[in-house]
């Protein structure tokens, strides 16, 4: 009798230990797959933030070249967009810390 009632604990021990293996290894699967994801996204967000800064260069770039040309003119109003835009990027970068 007591055999039998040994025999029943351990075959539900053992159903138990199956349910939580399998458990504890879907949440393990699902931690690694998140943790992926959260890489693919900052991977993702330094290239958008590369990209964003080779366009600011090229803009930068074609203002200087304006702000050299000889035109008088034309490097007032380039240094003045130059300034502008320094501005701008400042006041944004000032917003993102303080928000």
């Amino acid at each position: 009798m007591i055999k039998k009632i040994l025999a029943a604990l351990a075959a539900i021990g053992a159903f138990f230990s199956a349910v939580f293996y399998v458990l504890f290894k879907q949440a393990k699967d699902e931690q690694k797959r998140q943790q992926v994801e959260a890489k693919a996204e900052k991977a993702e967000a330094a290239a958008a933030v590369a990209r964003g800064n080779a366009e600011l260069k090229k803009e930068d770039e074609k203002l200087a070249q304006k702000n050299h040309s000889g035109n008088h003119l034309d490097n007032f109003n380039a240094g003045l967009d130059r300034l502008r835009k320094s501005s701008e990027r400042g006041k944004e970068r000032n917003a993102g810390n303080n928000g």
